[in-house]
């Protein structure tokens, strides 16, 4: 379609700003314009010529704007000093020679050079005297990718048909539905407020929301607080980048510290239940069976806990899906032919959901819509006389002058109007998620050394396959098929599952793999006949959760050896289910790595002597080094439950040990990674947590807070 177009050295950006020098913003965008530079196309078609002549230089003001907010408001100081140093480097003659092997700064080098010296950096079998820059190129290729897919959509999505479909709510939510939204119970403070409940939940996620519901119905006074806003039914769904910046943690831009894993978890009112795929699944026999005996927490086993997943699948209205997009059912096609064991995914939502873009919000009308918390727990919760304070931060824990060992409430900050609140309570219930949650308890002077271990991220890859025909990837609901043939690679429950994901394409394509500029550009615009695969390790390995010095959350997680080689199993399942369903190309989740194109019929399929020698390629590359993208949509265990102090931070019922006053329901919990996606199953631990938050409230009198 296009090739690279000639380039002249980078000027310096005529615009200040005070995130980096001028020096240093002209080299990054010298780094920035050769990962997605402009090309030219031999099409006439308008919106290819734009498209191609598009880059992510100073030049495109809504690249340079998402650049400075990104820098500004969302990079940690140490990350931003981190790719300064480098930035410096790459401007000086000495550095540039270190870095690249030429004396010439690299802003200074034409395009065609500056492209060579990312293709090296990125190599795996490249000799590099500064190692890090391996990682270095990663990184700013990666935030050059999701800064212009959600930035420059004026030139990208005419390019490759994407309507962005915003706020597609019908008429019902304007008019019979619409007293129901005016019925929240949202707080408003406008001055330092001191506030009474008998519970106070910190969350309003997927544990948190059920934990109100239970709470509320049994009569108690509760006020959940949540650092994210609500946004209404009738603005879903929100455009991709609304959607980062007003549903996600981080605006989608949070990474491990290492860099090598992006995570995606929501931060808005609701939480996951907002943005995940509907996939509803329970927890598998095996995992509760290692819960149970590994952990010494017998209550996993018990006719309770298939109690409680049975009253979420009831709540959440839990149903098989019907019909597929075209990914999905090459998923059990493909599986078909190849003799794997793929299987139908339970939705929360009817058959008749078929919204592709859930993760931007569910806009559909009643009878269609994703039952999430918005649309179940969080309304019960609000009918029971629940109240609701968004946009706030929880800052720590409040804890009794009399006994230190007492929580009584928690002290925060409204932040619409920058206003300090105080919430005493009987009781608190930290439903955070499994990377606030521990920063929550850290922050409050707790010092289990269990607080924020055991972290499981479930790492992912993404792999996308292009093909000659319309695939209409915004059609249909994500992720109603997985693959199970491969969730057992050592025999004790640990491997990868293979799934379908949505395709919205500020959401998912930052992981599409780069060769070149020319490549990216090209492969993107075909878009309309692209379909994309997930592979999900159930991870062994454990990272940890830390807070900085200003008590932010900092994940520091790295796949381990055996984590990346049950992914490396899944590349090539999924590589196999392409090829079996007509991909014309292939793409591994290997940043620099060629995708596998078909030359001909592959009239021995998976045998195709081409694709074998494709395949040996991956292989003998690996996930191994930084240009390996993994992505993590299921944080868990950084609270995780023990039999005694020594194994956890909470018990069986949730509390935390060694504090009274205090339980934690929410993901973090969970004694070691799901293996599934985790919802149903932390609604349930949540439903028996609160379950035990009542029944101690019944049993003791009323406090003086």
């Amino acid at each position: 379609m296009s090739t690279s177009a000639q380039a002249p050295p980078i000027p310096s950006p005529q615009f200040d700003s005070p995130a980096l020098t001028p020096t240093q913003w002209r080299t990054f965008f010298a780094l920035t314009s050769t990962v997605i530079p402009p090309t030219t196309t031999v099409s006439s078609d308008p919106a290819l010529i734009r498209y191609a002549a598009s880059a992510a230089s100073a030049d495109n003001a809504d690249f340079r704007k998402g650049a400075e907010m990104l820098f500004e408001t969302r990079l940690p100081a140490d990350a931003k000093k981190r790719l300064a140093t480098v930035l410096d480097l790459l401007n000086s003659k000495p550095g540039s020679l270190l870095l690249t092997g030429s004396m010439k700064p690299f802003h200074e080098q034409p395009l065609e050079v500056r492209e060579g010296i990312l293709k090296w950096w990125l190599s795996p079998a490249s000799y590099l005297p500064f190692p890090p820059a391996r990682a270095f190129a990663v990184g700013v290729m990666q935030l050059t990718k999701m800064l212009w897919l959600r930035r420059v959509t004026e030139d990208l999505y005419p390019a490759i048909g994407y309507d962005n479909g915003v706020g597609r709510a019908p008429e019902i939510l304007q008019g019979e539905e619409r007293g129901f939204y005016d019925q929240w119970n949202f707080v408003q403070i406008n001055e330092p407020t001191e506030l009474e409940a008998d519970v106070v939940i910190v969350g309003s996620g997927c544990g948190g929301a059920v934990a109100a519901k239970i709470i509320a119905e049994a009569g108690f006074r509760v006020i959940v607080v949540e650092k994210g806003t609500w946004v209404p039914a009738n603005q879903l769904p929100l455009s991709d980048v609304d959607a980062t910046e007003q549903l996600f943690e981080g605006g989608l831009t949070a990474t491990t510290e290492d860099g090598s894993v992006g995570i995606m978890a929501g931060s808005t009112f609701g939480g996951g239940g907002v943005v995940n795929w509907s996939a509803s699944l329970r927890t598998p026999h095996y995992v509760r069976q290692e819960w149970a005996e590994k952990h010494n927490l017998p209550f996993f086993l018990t006719p309770d806990f298939d109690r409680h997943l049975n009253n979420v699948w009831t709540r959440m209205g839990v149903q098989t899906p019907t019909t597929h997009n075209n990914r999905n059912q090459a998923v059990l096609s493909g599986s078909q032919k190849l003799g794997y064991n793929a299987c139908v995914v339970p939705q929360n939502a009817s058959p008749e959901h078929q919204d592709p873009r859930c993760s931007n919000g569910c806009g559909c009308p009643p009878g269609a819509r994703k039952t999430g918390t918005v649309h179940t727990y969080l309304p019960d919760a609000s009918r029971a006389g629940a109240r609701f304070i968004t946009s706030f931060q929880c800052k720590t824990l409040l804890f009794s002058k009399e006994n230190s060992n007492q929580v009584i409430g928690i002290q925060g900050v409204y932040g619409r109007t920058e206003t300090e609140v105080i919430i005493k309570a009987r009781e608190v219930v930290v439903s955070a998620g499994t990377i606030n949650t521990p920063a929550l308890l850290i922050n409050s002077g707790l010092k289990s050394p269990h607080i924020g271990a055991n972290l499981h991220i479930h790492p992912a890859i993404v792999m996308y396959a292009t093909y000659s025909h319309p695939r209409d990837p915004i059609v249909g609901s994500g992720l109603t098929t997985l693959v199970q043939s491969f969730d057992n690679l050592d025999n004790r429950g640990h491997g990868v599952r293979l799934e379908a994901p949505i395709m919205n394409p500020g959401i998912i394509l930052g992981t599409f793999p780069w060769c070149s500029g020319q490549q990216f550009k090209d492969d993107i615009a075909c878009f309309q006949n692209m379909d994309s695969y997930i592979g999900i390790v159930r991870d062994e390995a454990t990272g940890r959760v830390v807070v900085d010095e200003a008590g932010r959350p900092r994940l520091h997680y790295s796949p381990g050896a055996k984590e990346r080689q049950w992914a490396l199993t899944g590349v090539e399942a999924i590589a196999k289910i392409a090829l079996v369903e007509g991909a014309e190309k292939i793409f591994a989740p290997i940043q620099g790595f060629p995708p596998f194109v078909r030359t001909g019929e592959c009239k021995l399929g998976v045998l195709d002597p081409g694709f074998q020698a494709w395949l040996s390629e991956v292989r003998k590359v690996g996930l191994q080094g930084p240009g390996a993208m993994f992505g993590s949509a299921h944080q868990m265990g950084s609270c995780r439950m023990g039999a005694t102090p020594r194994d956890g931070v909470v018990d069986e019922n949730g509390r935390v040990w060694g504090v009274e006053g205090v339980s934690v329901a929410d993901a973090s919990v969970l004694p070691s990674a799901a293996g599934v996606n985790p919802m149903v199953t932390v609604m349930a631990v949540a439903e028996h947590v609160a379950e035990g938050v009542v029944e101690r409230l019944r049993k003791a009198p009323p406090a003086r807070l």
